[in-house]
């Protein structure tokens, strides 16, 4: 995994197609960027707490909406896709967990690194592949 200490930014090549899930991705990106400033600025652990709180109750909502019609219309790999989902939900939550017992910037490091790196591979690599078969369904 490479560490960019940089904020993230929407990049085309992340487009799945599908524009609920391609701006769910965007509302993420700025989540993302929000907890990046934030550990950057020197903000405490109960901001942390705070941002990581609303990133994880946005993945929830989103992964919610993406599973279902992965579900619906039976995507090839779905099961996989999903497991995908909780391993980063069972990782914010502990993050959430070590933040609230004031470990900051090494968790706050490492949030980071892992966030980038998920975000995008996970979007870029996966949920691309879902773009194609649910414009086929009729989803866009």
């Amino acid at each position: 995994m490479t560490t960019q200490k940089r904020s993230l930014k929407w990049d085309e090549s992340w487009t799945t197609n599908v524009q609920q899930f391609d701006e769910d991705h965007k509302h993420l990106i700025v989540l993302y960027n929000d907890l990046f400033t934030a550990c950057f600025a020197g903000q405490g652990p109960v901001v942390l707490v705070e941002l990581i709180e609303k990133l994880i109750a946005y993945a929830q909502d989103h992964f919610g909406r993406e599973d279902e019609l992965l579900e619906r219309y039976d995507f090839p790999g779905a099961q996989e896709h999903f497991q995908e989902h909780e391993k980063l939900l069972q990782h914010l939550y502990e993050i959430r967990d070590d933040l609230n017992g004031d470990v900051t910037h090494s968790i706050s490091n490492e949030t980071l690194d892992f966030l980038t790196y998920w975000i995008v591979t996970h979007t870029k690599e996966q949920d691309c592949q879902y773009g194609a078969f649910l414009n086929e369904c009729g989803i866009d």
